[in-house]
């Protein structure tokens, strides 16, 4: 009954706990209300008729520059991916493998200056590429939050440029990631989608994209094609932007944009962009510079600008929205808030404007004047709803607003009859520099209401995780359990120090042993490689060697074959699954995927069967008998005639025998009973744990597997030195210590928290190894609990490994190891030859039940803690 007790609390407690934690995050994340309205052709604000006849093509808000257009999107185009530098030469100087590769773009610049347009394409983090598809589909902000839908894609309700293209009858073909299906499902007229998750995978999509794109190309049923290729994306995730690999892909992406460029026709238009660019390791998600500058490449057969492009400027994603739908005269989505590129509308072949500098200026203005009253149309909506955005903001720009008309309806006059020139230029920039100004303005406001913490909540979150510890605090005066008080009374602390934590970033640079172990240079390869099999096998080592000296590895038990050969054959196989990670790919590829896969699979197979074994045999131990057991001389009989006399005669035996003559059973193992069992499992986690991680990561395991026995045996000697002043057998009745135990907790928590980063870890989207979870697995998964796991396992290697030593805090002093008897030497000779380890808390299952649910009552108090850092 008291046990049960125990296991109510305690999952009321972790309940409690949980919901806090969910409720704070909810007020930590950023947040944004959705607003389902559409926008329409027949706004109020809209002009009914343009200025004059012939005007371009038919339009809703605005005549059409366009007829078609094509949208390639290269996964994770950094703008400098780009960019041409001619100032580096080949053969002179040693450039980076995604430097110059591009070099189509550069041509087009020469030889077709008013026909292309270069910008730096930022995007608003985070840079995962299903909010990036929302915000240059949609215009609007994705949250923080969002990141962590990113492999759950659900169909977009927000108004959106694909939805107004359908309204307006324009036929979309679509090829590549699959992504796209998720979010607008039966939207395509003709669709070639490809599995976009397996990031080891550099070619399926973009070969299947081009096997179909330049034959959709020369047909005639198509308004927009968008053709999404990932093979960028995927190398950098599997080799980094510094690798041979990705100097192949953009020479492919060239090749592409070559192509489309030769087939297209003059009602064309071009538009080429990353969705988000990657770190120095290939990785993205984050808001560095590297992740947030992707670039955009426009182009046409008909001219596009003015003027010739004087320097690089830089737009945001969201600007795509707005600008892809005027010049396909389409209505802009309801909840944008990008802005149009100016320099698309500076130019109108239908309007004679030559060096007409005011008519060019007019365009502009005009363009953006619809693209803010959208705006200003959505904030008052999404003001109605939300309640949240500055209401003496809205105001100033809606004042802005009218002035601006009102002084627009002065001047069109005088544009129309040609008066006054000089003036009506003036007042023209003055106009577009309002609108332009109010566009940015109502982007910022937006980003930071947004990127506010609801304090609410969190607050909230706060009191709900306090309710846990009040729960616990209860029980433990009501029950007369007070050494438990300490522990829950915690949790008041540590949701009370929520309140003073504050986030700090700092940069980091990576490490030698983080690169995977193929983009290690050629010269180093073998020695990294031998130093993490070194590692590995001590691993290994170290804990065979533990379980020998305290016999454990005795006797020929279930358990105790499975320790002796299970470990050194996963290590085995894990090692030669690293050195084929270090194998050419050109080698790889002649394997097939199963034979890629197998040796991982091989250490799945073997730590489950083995983790199997240990749970329903968790005794390592071995039971050798000084004598022939009762009854064993009877049935070794072949005479079952002979079983009565033979029950006598060993009956009077034992009976006539004095008590000396009895000798006890040798049972090796029984003073490490419970230790041994978990220190087992802790064994076999750790070798799936460095499957996961890598060879690189060996030695930070190594260092885990050391650190964690050093702070035991230190904790160990806390413990017995802080009981000792006590009374000396204070620690044989009751294990380590009430009062200790909760900084065992602390201790390993920190080192849990050190191992998070020292496995190569950091606390952002970038640092999330997605490659793991295909560790082992190969194609594209039905299901995302599977890799989910691996991914979980992988980012948070050391809070489970120590998580699930926890226990040890309450065995492990038992043992009294070689540290505990050097500090402790005051006890006497007789006491340590009465040694019975940690079997010793078998005799006591009540306090041994206390101290275990006293344990996770700190491993959740804790972690709750954490979650506030």
């Amino acid at each position: 009954m008291f046990g049960v007790k125990l296991l109510a609390v305690l999952c009321l407690t972790f309940v409690l706990t949980l919901v806090g934690s969910l409720v704070f995050l909810r007020g930590f994340l950023l947040s944004r209300t959705v607003v389902e309205q559409t926008s329409r052709c027949d706004e109020d604000f809209v002009l009914k008729a343009d200025d004059h006849s012939g005007h371009g093509l038919e339009g809703c808000w605005m005549h059409g520059r366009f007829k078609r257009a094509i949208v390639i999107v290269i996964d994770a185009l950094r703008y400098d991916f780009m960019a041409y530098n001619e100032s580096l030469n080949s053969e002179k100087y040693t450039i980076a493998p995604y430097e110059n590769k591009l070099k189509i773009i550069h041509d087009l610049e020469k030889k077709k200056p008013l026909h292309t347009l270069k910008l730096k394409f930022m995007a608003d983090p985070p840079t995962t590429t299903l909010q990036r598809l929302k915000g240059l589909t949609t215009g609007s902000l994705p949250t923080f939050v969002d990141a962590g839908a990113n492999f759950q894609s659900s169909e977009i309700t927000e108004d959106n440029i694909i939805d107004h293209m359908l309204r307006e009858n324009k036929n979309v073909t679509f090829l590549g990631d699959d992504t796209w299906m998720g979010l607008f499902p039966k939207r395509f007229h003709k669709h070639y989608d490809f599995p976009s998750f397996d990031v080891k995978d550099l070619h399926t999509v973009d070969n299947g994209i081009l096997n179909h794109l330049y034959h959709e190309l020369e047909r005639p049923d198509w308004n927009v094609i968008i053709a999404h290729f990932l093979g960028v994306d995927h190398c950098g995730h599997r080799y980094g932007p510094n690798h041979e690999a990705m100097r192949d892909k953009l020479l492919q992406m060239n090749e592409v944009i070559r192509n489309v460029t030769r087939q297209m026709q003059k009602d064309t238009i071009l538009f080429v962009m990353g969705d988000h660019g990657m770190t120095k390791t290939g990785d993205h998600g984050g808001d560095s510079e590297d992740e947030l500058e992707a670039g955009l490449f426009i182009y046409s057969p008909t001219q596009i600008l003015s003027h010739k492009q004087a320097e690089v400027a830089t737009v945001s994603q969201t600007d795509f929205v707005p600008t892809i739908s005027l010049l396909l005269g389409l209505p802009i989505p309801f909840s944008n808030l990008g802005m149009v590129i100016p320099e698309l509308f500076s130019h109108c072949p239908w309007w004679d404007m030559g060096t007409n500098e005011v008519r060019s200026t007019y365009h502009r203005v005009k363009a953006l004047r619809l693209n803010v009253l959208q705006i200003n149309r959505y904030l008052q909506e999404y003001q109605k709803v939300a309640s949240d955005l500055p209401s003496y903001i809205l105001h100033d720009l809606r004042a802005q607003i009218r002035q601006a008309e009102h002084e627009l309806k002065q001047i069109v006059p005088d544009l129309l009859s040609g008066a006054h020139p000089e003036k009506v230029l003036k007042q023209f920039q003055s106009i577009e520099n309002i609108y332009k100004l109010q566009a940015q303005t109502a982007k910022e406001t937006c980003q930071g209401v947004w990127a506010k913490f609801d304090l609410k909540l969190i607050f909230t979150g706060i009191l709900v995780i306090l309710c846990g510890g009040f729960v616990g605090l209860f029980y433990s005066v009501a029950w007369k359990q007070y050494e438990n008080a300490f522990s829950f009374s915690s949790l008041f602390l540590a949701g009370g120090s929520l309140l003073l934590i504050i986030e700090e970033k700092h940069s980091c640079t990576d490490s030698f042993f983080s690169t995977p172990l193929s983009g290690v240079d050629k010269a180093l390869v073998n020695q990294r490689y031998v130093f993490s099999l070194f590692c590995l096998a001590v691993m290994v080592y170290l804990v065979r060697q533990w379980l020998k000296y305290y016999g454990n590895m005795t006797g020929s038990e279930a358990g105790v074959i499975t320790m002796r050969y299970a470990p050194p054959v996963a290590a085995v196989c894990i090692g030669l699954y690293w050195a084929l990670q270090a194998v050419p790919d050109s080698a790889v590829e002649t394997l097939t995927p199963w034979q890629q896969a197998v040796l991982a699979q091989a250490v799945y197979v073997v730590v489950i069967l083995a983790l199997i074994l240990i749970i329903v045999s968790p005794l390592l131990i071995y039971n050798h008998p000084t004598s022939m057991p009762p009854g064993a001389a009877i049935f070794n009989q072949s005479d079952l005639t002979s079983v009565i006399p033979s029950l006598y005669n060993q009956l009077k035996v034992q009976l006539s025998s004095s008590h000396e003559d009895q000798k006890p059973p040798v049972v090796y193992g029984l003073g490490s009973v419970y230790c041994a069992s978990m220190v087992a499992l802790l064994s076999l986690v750790s070798l799936v744990l460095a499957l996961l991680l890598g060879d690189g990561m060996a030695p930070s395991l190594t260092v885990a597997i050391v650190s964690l026995f050093l702070c035991l045996e230190l904790y160990s000697s806390f413990v017995a030195i802080s009981n000792e002043k006590e009374s000396v057998d204070r620690l044989s009745d009751e294990g380590s210590g009430q009062s200790s135990l909760f900084l065992g907790l602390v201790m390993l928590n920190l080192l849990s928290s050190t191992f998070f980063y020292a496995t190569g870890h950091q606390p952002t989207i970038p640092s999330i190894r997605f490659e793991s979870a295909f560790t082992g697995f190969y194609g594209n998964f039905s299901n995302m609990i599977l890799p989910g796991l691996l991914i979980w396992l992988n980012t948070f290697a050391g809070p489970v490994f120590f998580a699930l030593a926890c226990p040890l805090l309450i065995t492990w002093p038992a043992l009294k190891g070689f540290l505990m008897r050097w500090m402790t030497q005051s006890v006497d000779k007789q006491q340590s030859e009465k040694w019975q380890g940690d079997f010793q808390l078998y005799n006591n299952g009540i306090q041994l039940r206390k101290d275990m649910f006293q344990a996770c009552c700190g491993l959740i108090t804790i972690s709750g803690f954490k979650v506030g850092s």
